[in-house]
């Protein structure tokens, strides 16, 4: 069977399956909608089901840069921050990539001398708490002058996230617990 171009392919989703991920789709994405709507409102109150003042209407009588308008200016710099945090993404991904992929692939499958000893000193930071390995990473860090640079941050994300995996406990002693890396760029 010859298909015509531009024809369209037949569904393959059942009605359940369509109505499913119609559901998903809307759980997730549903209340980023009033987040969305009261970025651009400048006055939102109850009981109102949308903002009684939009942002776009205020500026024109504002002193101070409202909402986006500080957001997207020069005094907030969020542009810089976006750039460099894609840098710092980017140079760590592909770092730990082009590290971790091998030295997994030969740990894992290869047999050497000295291997139980690899294997135990990545293990080692279960067993001392990350205060301690943290703290010990910003010394030296300050002694060579890499707190805070481009350079120290890309080094340190790596060496964080290795110390500060998810331990079993970890969530149930501290189910909000969040780790935060900020340099100062």
């Amino acid at each position: 069977m010859v298909r015509r171009l531009g024809a369209r392919r037949p569904s393959t989703l059942s009605p359940f399956q369509r109505f499913y991920l119609t559901f998903v789709t809307l759980a997730v994405l549903g209340p980023f909608v009033p987040l969305v709507i009261a970025s651009f409102a400048f006055r939102w109150s109850w009981p109102s089901l949308l903002p009684t003042a939009w942002w776009v209407k205020a500026r024109a009588t504002a002193r101070l840069p409202l909402a986006w308008d500080y957001v997207f200016s020069t005094y907030s710099r969020v542009g810089p921050a976006i750039i460099n945090t894609v840098a710092i993404a980017l140079v760590v991904t592909v770092l730990c990539l082009i590290v971790c992929l091998p030295a997994a692939r030969v740990i894992a499958r290869e047999n050497f001398r000295g291997k139980g000893l690899v294997e135990f000193f990545l293990l080692t930071p279960l067993m001392v708490p990350e205060i301690a390995i943290g703290l010990g990473i910003l010394v030296t860090f300050i002694q060579l002058g890499l707190a805070g640079t481009f350079v120290g941050v890309v080094l340190a994300q790596p060496l964080e996230d290795a110390v500060a995996r998810d331990r079993p406990d970890d969530h149930a002693r501290d189910p909000g617990r969040v780790t935060v890396c900020v340099p100062d760029l």
